[in-house]
């Protein structure tokens, strides 16, 4: 079943949302998709009481409704996994224009959902013993909102019961090869002059996106970041993996070889590399595989 509505965030952002929730009987119907991949569902698993919500966190210039997070949607509902997908602020059927502080404040709005709908049945989990997991999955950009919000919350001292693990693909954390100032042109500097915002082209997805200013002027800071190792200083249960492309030219691949030196300091990480690109062109398959058997172990 699938549910799609708008959430608000603290700015008053309308995200665009899509909340895929397992069905008793399920056909499947992605088996075709990725060749040599097996769906070993067992009945134990079928039976099992865990309540399991993946949130899946798209890249810049992307949306919740590429091919890409669609087949990884697919596997996901066929090994029970309930699945939650959005568009940023500037992304897709989100209005307005992205920034870091948005990134941000979408990533809060998703999360209060989640927590509020485990809220609003908690009497049903407990009576049924259910255990109530939260997974991760954030691709590129989404790595810093994802890895800077699990920071806010320990810094807070806010409980975290329900984010169990959290698998980057091809994270930026701050530090990239990509110079967002090549790509601009006299349209856009002429918009960012006198609207403080552009639209920017991914010819790659085929999809457009409005990104403000701001967020050129804010890569400075987040480099600063990565480079003074905070963003890396998280102290909890949850268990990482990266997965990162030996060839991926927007983000390198030493950028997370970086990440988990410091990350394995304090938490279980694993780093996976597989022979590909930025956008895994060639071996999505093996990441999907590899997703879903660290989630289900």
């Amino acid at each position: 079943m699938l549910k799609k509505f708008y959430l608000k965030d603290q700015y008053n952002n309308k995200i665009y949302v899509e909340h895929y929730f397992l069905e008793e009987k399920r056909k499947e119907n992605s088996k075709s998709k990725i060749k040599g991949y097996k769906n070993n569902r067992s009945k134990s698993e079928e039976n099992n009481k865990n309540k399991n919500i993946v949130v899946l966190f798209h890249g810049l210039l992307e949306n919740c409704n590429l091919e890409k997070y669609n087949i990884l949607t697919s596997f996901l509902l066929d090994n029970n996994f309930e699945v939650l997908k959005f568009d940023y602020t500037g992304h897709g059927n989100s209005k307005g224009s992205f920034n870091i502080k948005f990134l941000l404040s979408n990533i809060k709005a998703i999360y209060n959902y989640i927590e509020n709908y485990y809220n609003n049945h908690i009497k049903s989990y407990k009576n049924n013993k259910y255990n109530f997991n939260i997974y991760f999955v954030p691709y590129s950009i989404s790595g810093y909102g994802v890895l800077k919000f699990l920071k806010t919350i320990e810094e807070k001292n806010d409980k975290n019961d329900f984010i169990k693990k959290v698998v980057f693909l091809n994270p930026y954390f701050g530090y990239s090869n990509l110079d967002v100032k090549k790509l601009l042109d006299l349209k856009k500097i002429f918009s960012f002059l006198f609207f403080r915002k552009a639209t920017f082209y991914n010819k790659y997805n085929n999809v457009k996106a409005v990104i403000s200013k701001s967020f050129i002027e804010e890569r400075k800071k987040l480099l600063k970041e990565y480079k003074s190792k905070k963003i890396f200083s998280i102290k909890s249960k949850i268990k990482f993996f990266i997965i990162h492309s030996k060839y991926d030219k927007n983000v390198p691949l030493k950028s997370s070889e970086y990440a988990y030196n410091e990350l394995s300091k304090n938490n279980f990480v694993l780093l996976y590399i597989v022979e590909d690109d930025h956008y895994f062109r060639k071996t999505f398959n093996i990441v999907v595989k590899k997703i879903i058997h660290f989630l289900k172990v």
